[in-house]
């Protein structure tokens, strides 16, 4: 199901589920594909949160989806917890993670007599990369020039 409108109380909704699961807002946030501060934003209702984010977060876990719209359950009627966020990687180390993957990956491909024109790798290195979901902190750290070269 998708989110239509979400819940006029979802600053609480999200503290609620946030409490509930004893996940910090850092770790909701990695679950969410944001970060802490975002998480932060929902709770205090500076920011709606988006529902593609949402409905991401209610699939990946299992939840039902609709906690998150007017009449739906509360989080803690039907969330149990507490969970553990998956550990957050750093951005070196997650890169490198996500090339060797693809660099593999492709090797895999090519060894098998699945060519692949030059434009495409680019293409398909960048759609790894944004796969992998690494923090967003990364991204703009290397957008900032924090290479570390």
């Amino acid at each position: 199901m998708a989110i239509g409108v979400v819940a006029s109380d979802i600053a609480g909704r999200i503290l609620e589920l946030r409490t509930v699961t004893g996940l910090t807002q850092d770790g909701l946030g990695e679950l969410a594909g944001v970060n802490g501060r975002q998480v932060y934003a929902w709770e205090k209702g500076h920011a709606i949160p988006p529902r593609t984010k949402l409905e991401r977060l209610a699939r990946q876990q299992g939840w039902p989806v609709e906690m998150f719209v007017d009449g739906g359950p509360r989080p803690r009627t039907c969330v149990k917890g507490p969970i553990v966020a998956p550990k957050r990687r750093s951005g070196r180390e997650g890169y490198q993670e996500v090339y060797v993957k693809a660099v593999t990956e492709l090797g895999s491909h090519m060894e098998r007599g699945n060519g692949m024109p030059p434009e495409r790798v680019l293409y398909w290195f960048s759609a790894m990369l944004e796969a992998s979901s690494l923090p967003s902190e990364v991204e703009s750290e290397d957008r900032a020039g924090g290479n570390g070269g």
